[in-house]
C-alpha cells in the first residue's frame, strides 16, 4: 500500500500549566516562586505536566505505527490545512476538543482524556488504553 492511500493522522496537543507558567514567567524556579506565593501546590502542576507528557509519547507511538503522523500543537490550529481525509486525535481537555471542532469540516475526531483522575472530559470518551 503506499504512503497515499494511508490516512494522516493529527495529534492535536496543548502545553500544560507547567509550559505556560515556565513561558510566563521564563525559568521554572520563578513559576514556582509565583505559585508558592498565591498558595498553589507546585508538585500538583509538576505531576499532571508529567503524566501528559507520558500520554503524549504513548499517543505519538501507537500513531506512528498506524499511518503518516502529524503533531499539531493548538496555536496552529487556525493556520492548519486539514485535509477531509484526515484523522484528528485530540488528547487534552473538552476545551481543546471543542477548539479543534471549530477548525474541521467532518473529518474523524478520535477524544482522549490523559488523566481521567483530573478531568473528567464530557468530550473525552477515550483513554490512551
Amino acid at each position: 500500500m503506499s504512503e497515499k492511500n494511508h490516512p494522516r493522522i493529527i495529534l492535536v496537543t496543548r502545553k500544560t500549566r507547567l509550559q505556560e507558567l515556565i513561558e510566563r514567567f521564563n525559568t521554572w524556579p520563578q513559576a514556582r516562586f509565583y505559585l508558592e506565593h498565591n498558595h498553589v501546590d507546585a508538585q500538583d502542576y509538576l505531576e499532571e505536566h508529567d503524566l501528559y507528557q507520558r500520554r503524549l509519547q504513548e499517543a505519538e507511538q501507537t500513531l506512528k505505527q498506524m499511518g503518516r503522523f502529524q503533531p499539531l500543537d493548538r496555536s496552529l490550529l487556525a493556520h492548519y490545512h486539514f485535509s477531509p481525509a484526515d484523522v484528528v486525535v485530540v488528547i487534552g481537555q473538552d476545551g481543546l476538543v471543542a477548539n479543534t471542532l471549530k477548525y474541521l469540516d467532518g473529518q474523524p475526531v478520535i477524544a482522549i482524556n490523559p488523566d481521567p483522575n483530573r478531568w473528567d472530559g464530557k468530550l473525552l470518551p477515550f483513554t490512551i488504553d
